[in-house]
């Protein structure tokens, strides 16, 4: 008996899982439908070191209380938002902003695992003295 997969392969390599340096390369709206009770998402876009492709990360697009996108975006610039920036935050404010970013792997049923960004990282502060030396 042969048993024959239904799911097409690709010939790439998937990424380690694992830290990896990045960029905030571009911020949108996702644009869809939404339904009752459905909240807009905003993505972000990475240019990830070691990532053939920008990865982009969904959130629900909102800053309020401990929501994940506050929490990356306070990574993303090193601070704490204010309460102005909260009520009104403008998202050019993180293009082109260094961070780490944490890749794992992603299995939905019926396709091949696939590599996703699972956690935003304020970027590694540099001493003047370290960088020196």
């Amino acid at each position: 008996m042969v048993i024959t997969s239904t799911i097409q392969t690709k010939n790439t390599v998937l990424m380690q899982e694992g830290t990896y340096a990045a960029v905030v390369k571009a911020i949108e709206p996702v644009k869809n439908v939404l339904k009752d009770g459905e909240k807009p998402e905003l993505e972000i876009e990475f240019t990830v070191v070691g990532a053939t492709e920008p990865m982009p990360k969904r959130y629900p697009q909102r800053l309020d209380g401990r929501s994940p996108l506050r929490r990356e975006v306070q990574a993303i610039l090193g601070r704490p938002l204010s309460v102005p920036e909260v009520a009104c935050f403008d998202t050019d404010l993180l293009l082109n902003r260094n961070c780490l970013v944490v890749v794992g792997h992603q299995h939905d049923p019926g396709s091949e695992p696939k590599a996703v960004i699972k956690t935003v990282l304020a970027a590694p502060v540099v001493l003047p003295a370290a960088a020196a030396a």
